[in-house]
């Protein structure tokens, strides 16, 4: 319920301003990991599809192993700085064009980074959860302003049309979900796709009833159908453009066995990143009550630092 105000507060607020040396790199490294990551991977598809730049994911493990940078920037992504993220942060000579996107500017790590761009978003603080929740919502709208600077549109409306978000998220926060439980997929068209690493982290972390794969509405066919066609499965599907593709999928399933959840965006991309994660969401809250997860008291709590920790 409170995405809608903390998407609003991360509109609203100022961002440095981006050096023309950030609008000069050609080719980025984007880095995150945990919740982090699943916006990692759509800003990577934002920096390809508009800003026309060379970009890569590139996974923290890198920074701990290999010997040296393949790109002129870096963005990393973490929201409360944890200690892999550092592994990033501790490699100044890596980049000639550092940004941090996070919810922790003062942190000791990020402040010692003087030559980065930190871009700040809300909410202060969210580690009393397993899952991030507003974070990773907040860090999405943030990343797509950090890329309408880097085209040179900072002083000019959007140009990623972000002024229906929230009202839209009012909107999807207030609807009802169904309780969906046992095994799920998420089915995406090329609009959606961007967005399916952060929901499939979602679930994995909240309802754990599985790792949800994720795979295209043309994809279903060469192979995940006859992986499911005879087992209980639920079928999420993330639409914008691609709704007679998805019809066609409906009529594959068997009443009974499979469940079919529709998930329509109302907004083009980048937004509907944020209005599907506000979409599932709902069904998390949903399916929630019928399972033992304890987002406060996970298992496997404090049992991760041989890995976790890694940075500190």
């Amino acid at each position: 319920a409170a995405v809608p105000a903390t998407v609003r507060d991360a509109l609203a607020g100022s961002l440095p301003e981006v050096p023309p040396r950030f609008r000069r790199v050609e080719r980025w490294a984007v880095t995150a990991t945990g919740a982090s990551e699943g916006v990692a991977h759509a800003l990577v598809w934002l920096l390809r599809r508009y800003a026309m730049k060379d970009a890569v994911f590139v996974p923290l493990s890198y920074f701990a192993v290999a010997p040296g940078p393949s790109w002129d920037g870096l963005v990393i992504l973490s929201q409360g700085v944890c200690p892999n993220a550092r592994l990033a942060l501790g490699r100044p000579e890596w980049a000639d064009a550092t940004a941090v996107i996070t919810a922790a500017p003062d942190h000791p790590d990020v402040r010692a980074r003087s030559d980065a761009l930190v871009l700040a978003h809300p909410p202060d603080d969210e580690s009393d959860l397993l899952a991030r929740v507003q974070g990773p919502a907040a860090a999405m709208v943030t990343a797509f302003r950090f890329v309408d600077a880097l085209m040179g549109l900072d002083d000019a409306p959007s140009y990623f049309g972000l002024d229906a978000l929230p009202a839209r998220l009012d909107a999807v926060c207030a609807a009802a979900m169904p309780a969906v439980t046992g095994e799920v997929a998420f089915l995406t068209e090329e609009a959606t796709a961007p967005v399916a690493h952060a929901l499939r982290w979602k679930w994995l972390e909240t309802v754990a009833s599985c790792d949800p794969p994720c795979w295209d509405v043309l994809q279903f066919a060469h192979g995940p159908w006859q992986y499911l066609c005879e087992r209980p499965f639920t079928i999420v599907t993330l639409e914008r453009d691609a709704g007679a593709l998805f019809d066609r999928l409906a009529t594959m399933l068997t009443p009974g066995l499979h469940t079919l959840v529709r998930l329509r965006s109302e907004l083009p991309p980048p937004g509907c990143f944020v209005e599907l994660d506000a979409m599932v969401n709902g069904l998390v809250c949903a399916a929630l009550p019928s399972t033992t997860r304890d987002l406060e008291a996970w298992p496997g709590r404090g049992t991760d630092g041989a890995l976790y920790d890694v940075g500190r």
